[in-house]
């Protein structure tokens, strides 16, 4: 999966900070949902890893196509060490693989601050199912808690952009997502090339299910696209996602 033990011990600290550093890709079959790491409180978190035993985490590479979507860091300060979870993926063989080198059991709250509301080991666990599973499939991230299951369902869990209907398509297709926030939003189409050829929302939204838009086929200018593949990319306040599109004779 193209992960490599850089240091057997991370060396930072005992007690390293665990620091978000970019965004990553997760393969969902059919389109690709970029998933932000540096923000939330997914983005800095510590870990208690000198009490009772010594951890001495792991310190990983990464090669290939892999990424150290985290990084050890010394606790007050930016120094960075190693790769502290390593991610890969593959739209070719439609796959996703995530290694941290620290139990799940040793997060906490960033150091020195009060405890917050989402902690981050319950963002991080909702950031990443949301990058790699359907909204249908997203429930409460305690499963035995019943009784926060209504309020869950209130509102989406994630923002998600789900296959547009009909596709392929011929004149118009209807495009469907979820929003899980309140921010900017953008709807934009591109070509298989990768150029602009229509933005269809640029604006403030709240939260809600199922919005919808309709593509009349047209590009920018109000002219009708040619037969072919194009790509419909939502960006949102914790990523992008996209999908793509087939126009038909």
């Amino acid at each position: 999966m193209g992960v490599s033990l850089a240091h057997a011990n991370q060396g930072i600290n005992d007690n390293p900070d665990v620091a978000g550093q970019t965004t990553f890709g997760f393969d969902r079959g059919a389109a690709t949902a970029n998933v932000n790491f540096t923000t939330g409180a997914r983005s800095l978190f510590s870990l208690n890893g000198g009490c009772a035993d010594r951890r001495d985490y792991d310190g990983l590479g990464a090669s290939g196509s892999a990424v150290r979507v985290y990084r050890f860091r010394q606790p007050g300060s930016t120094t960075l060490g190693d790769g502290a979870i390593v991610m890969n993926s593959s739209p070719a063989g439609n796959w996703n693989t995530i290694l941290a080198s620290f139990p799940w059991s040793d997060s906490r709250d960033r150091r020195n601050q009060a405890p917050g509301t989402p902690q981050p080991e319950a963002d991080l666990l909702s950031a990443i199912l949301g990058g790699v599973l359907p909204a249908s499939c997203l429930h409460s991230p305690n499963p035995t808690d019943v009784s926060e299951e209504p309020a869950t369902a209130a509102l989406p869990q994630r923002s998600v952009l789900h296959p547009s209907v009909p596709n392929p398509f011929n004149p118009a297709t209807t495009i469907h997502f979820d929003l899980a926030e309140s921010g900017r939003f953008r709807l934009r189409l591109y070509d298989a090339a990768g150029r602009w050829v229509r933005t269809l929302i640029d604006a403030d939204m709240t939260p809600g299910w199922d919005r919808q838009v309709l593509w009349n086929g047209l590009d920018g200018s109000g002219r009708r696209v040619a037969v072919g593949v194009y790509f419909c990319k939502l960006d949102t306040p914790a990523g992008s996602q996209s999908q793509k599109l087939v126009v038909m004779k």
